[in-house]
């Protein structure tokens, strides 16, 4: 048998024994899943076929959580139109603060124009305001 991963039962995140599973069983199950993930040839063996069954449930029920129970396509999915979303809601706050910054440009433009007209010697010229097109 080869040489064995040196994770403990310590090195594992504390998990609440029921009276099925000891701790003792536990750490036995994670040192045989240490050798098959080192023994390909094994793993893939007639003998451990049942054991690939119950990690292929394993994992998919890992998938489920790992996904907020969707499927990895889903999440995806949801993940890229969340961040869609958000690019347009920045581009839309970028547009608003253009159109903020050149009606406050406008604004300051025109109050320079009253300032300068409202100057001795320059009263001859009027402002107009533009027609509205219907």
């Amino acid at each position: 048998m080869s040489t064995l991963s040196s994770t403990t039962l310590s090195d594992i995140p504390s998990v609440p024994v029921t009276s099925q599973i000891t701790e003792e069983e536990i750490s036995t199950s994670t040192r045989v899943l240490e050798h098959l993930l080192s023994d390909e040839i094994l793993y893939d063996s007639k003998s451990c076929r049942k054991l690939r069954k119950v990690i292929s449930q394993l994992f998919e029920l890992q998938k489920s959580r790992m996904f907020g129970g969707m499927t990895q396509q889903e999440y995806d999915a949801d993940r890229e139109k969340k961040k869609r979303a958000t690019v347009e809601l920045q581009q839309k706050r970028l547009e608003d603060r253009k159109y903020i910054e050149k009606t406050v440009l406008r604004a300051g433009r025109m109050r320079a124009l009253r300032s300068l007209l409202t100057q001795e010697g320059v009263s001859t010229f009027t402002i107009h305001k533009p027609s509205p097109k219907n």
